[in-house]
């Protein structure tokens, strides 16, 4: 399930809107109107997410889960427990991509708002270089020092008495205290200095957040690996095949051979 901190819930969606988004098949009309309003993990997903299967390591996960619905292919439908609204594609990670994109949103920075947004949670003693913009609901410990036109993208939370670069771009990210974040050449002697009792997750990127297209991007290597997937299986498959019989090799008799004749005696007289 996305992360509440960085991705905004779009609302609920019935089984049968989400199958026709995802370019999926219902398989029993029963199940149209069940709301569905978040992805998540077949392991961790409950009756209003919905999942995806692909892969026959993780039948366990299938069988076992409460998801509301899964994205399953013809072939596997089966497995799918009791209850679970079965969405027919060729492409469940694919599909389980466009679910996602329709029911989840990037937080973005809000259009028209200041710099420093309202909502951005600044403790004292923090200093803000020239040019910083910091998104809602991002929290920034004291004595943290963000550099000139370094982006600090919502919900990112960054503990105290860090430092990060100029011109840097944090974003999907919880940062412990005392980090240092810099983009090369920058004239920092260490890019990343992380101490020992560093707890976050640190994602660092120069590009903007999200860009346009990149749904697309998410959609399309789901495809390749739903096709990979495939290949995988059916190679499993070959493999588990019992080999064909290998029939007893045809032996044909050749001509007899002629006695060998005896050795001339060169002394015996003709």
């Amino acid at each position: 399930m996305p992360d509440s901190r960085f991705y905004d819930s779009l609302g609920p969606l019935t089984v049968a809107e989400l199958a026709a988004t995802a370019g999926a098949r219902l398989s029993d009309d029963r199940h149209a109107d069940h709301l569905i309003a978040a992805v998540a993990p077949l392991v961790r997903a409950g009756a209003g997410d919905v999942g995806f299967f692909s892969d026959k390591r993780y039948i366990a996960d299938l069988t076992t889960t409460h998801a509301g619905a899964v994205f399953i292919t013809e072939a596997q439908a089966g497995f799918a427990p009791e209850g679970c609204a079965v969405l027919i594609t060729p492409e469940p990670q694919a599909a389980y991509a466009r679910a996602a994109n329709r029911l989840h949103q990037v937080w973005r920075h809000t259009h028209g708002s200041p710099p420093i947004h309202p909502d951005a949670e600044i403790e004292d003693g923090v200093i803000l270089g020239p040019g910083v913009v910091v998104g809602q609901k991002a929290r920034i410990g004291a004595g943290t020092e963000i550099g000139a036109n370094a982006v600090i993208g919502p919900g990112v939370c960054i503990g105290r008495n860090c430092r990060v670069g100029a011109n840097a771009t944090i974003g999907f990210a919880l940062i412990g205290v005392a980090v240092g974040v810099a983009l090369r050449g920058d004239g920092w002697e260490a890019l990343l200095a992380v101490p020992a009792f560093v707890f976050g997750a640190l994602l660092v990127t120069a590009l903007a957040l999200l860009w346009r297209g990149a749904s697309e991007f998410y959609v399309a290597v789901f495809r390749i690996a739903d096709e990979l997937t495939a290949v995988r299986q059916r190679l499993d498959q070959l493999a588990e095949a019992p080999a064909p019989p290998v029939a007893s090799p045809v032996v044909t008799p050749g001509p007899a051979q002629a006695e060998p004749r005896p050795l001339r005696n060169q002394a015996q007289t003709p």
